[in-house]
């Protein structure tokens, strides 16, 4: 399955791994602890999701595909430089509602599988805890991993994040990828779009 061939997806796991070029990203911490420019005044346009029940702010100048069932993806629009840069929400059912997954380490276990299949010079740079908001403003916790790997010559770097709804019921996989003269600039923008991410 392929979310956007126009923009070389590739699905690499059960849930989505999205495949860019990237560079290598120094110092990783968290990124949505980093310090950053506060540009979250730019997110002026809104996504709700009521089935998957989420909502995230995002650019103006950027667009979203939700056309397949489960996943949005955003990035900046076509013939611009942000137009690789992307922010990936799936919502995927876990293990007792009818998915594949039981827990958040299984979900981490497959990621690092299928990448290591992938490309076995795969550098996992950080992997650790992370809180996501709730619109009763209490946190859902759940993990986030930081890798990076080659494809077909190409360099890759991934943030992805996973967090458990608070019924158990379903898994959100979140990921920033972005092409190797983007990463860094457009980070900022997927920090602010991580801390508007609301799951109800």
């Amino acid at each position: 399955m392929s979310m956007l061939n126009k923009k070389m997806i590739s699905i690499c796991m059960g849930i989505f791994l999205c495949i860019w070029l990237f560079k290598a990203f120094a110092g990783v911490e968290s990124p949505r602890t980093n310090k950053a420019k506060d540009i979250s005044g730019s997110l002026t346009n809104s996504y709700d999701n009521p089935n998957s029940k989420f909502s995230i702010q995002y650019p103006k100048d950027w667009i979203y595909d939700d056309a397949t069932l489960g996943v949005v993806v955003f990035s900046g629009k076509k013939d611009t430089p942000q137009y690789y840069s992307t922010i990936d929400i799936q919502t995927v059912k876990a293990k007792k509602y009818g998915g594949e997954y039981q827990n958040i380490k299984v979900i981490i276990d497959d990621i690092k599988q299928q990448v290591l299949k992938e490309s076995p010079q795969t550098t996992f740079l950080n992997h650790g805890p992370i809180e996501i908001a709730m619109k009763n403003e209490s946190k859902l916790k759940g993990e986030f991993l930081i890798f990076i790997y080659s494809y077909k010559g190409n360099i890759i770097e991934q943030w992805q994040v996973i967090i458990p709804r608070k019924d158990q019921s379903v898994f959100y996989t979140w990921a920033y990828t972005a092409p190797i003269d983007q990463y860094a600039h457009d980070l900022p923008i997927a920090k602010a779009m991580l801390a508007s991410w609301l799951i109800y």
